[in-house]
């Protein structure tokens, strides 16, 4: 009691033998949250989320997020596919401006992630829904087309496309 470093150490050498053990992510992340360790928390956090949309643990997934978002506003996951499952979850919430945060620039970060064109239609989506920011979408729209002829939400985004334009 009252050993909360130790007690993170003992976590953390557990979860290198068993990285899969959701129960002692979830014990460690409370703990570095409870400690008020920012960079440690924040750094965890990375590896709990990615370990959770690894094992298809959406709605986890959503709620670990939310904790860290609330230490900082401007905790943005690294892996690319973490970042377009939380977007898709806050855009069906109604979150926009959050779908849209964790979208903005994708391809510079990414530039060969596979999703980046469903990404991008839910930009467009979040950004013509939550915003009423046709241009916007329209830049999305026309970025999918441009750089993505043969995936599949091509003709989803040539029919948004074909909405916005007059």
């Amino acid at each position: 009691e009252g050993q909360y470093h130790k007690a993170a150490e003992a976590l953390t050498r557990y979860l290198l033998a068993q990285p899969n053990s959701i129960r002692h992510h979830d014990k460690l992340s409370r703990l570095l949250l409870a400690m008020d360790d920012r960079p440690q928390a924040l750094a965890h956090g990375q590896q709990y989320m990615t370990r959770l949309h690894e094992l298809g643990d959406d709605a986890r997934l959503y709620f670990v997020y939310g904790h860290y978002e609330q230490l900082d506003p401007r905790f943005m996951p690294e892996e690319p596919a973490v970042r377009v499952n939380l977007a898709s979850a806050l855009f069906e919430r109604g979150k926009y401006s959050a779908c849209c945060r964790l979208l903005a620039n994708l391809h510079k970060q990414a530039p060969h992630f596979p999703q980046l064109a469903a990404a991008y239609l839910l930009m467009a989506r979040a950004l013509m829904d939550g915003f009423q920011q046709g241009d916007k979408a329209a830049q999305y729209l026309k970025f999918i087309l441009a750089k993505f002829p043969e995936a599949p939400e091509r003709e989803a985004a040539e029919q948004l496309l074909a909405r916005l334009t007059p």
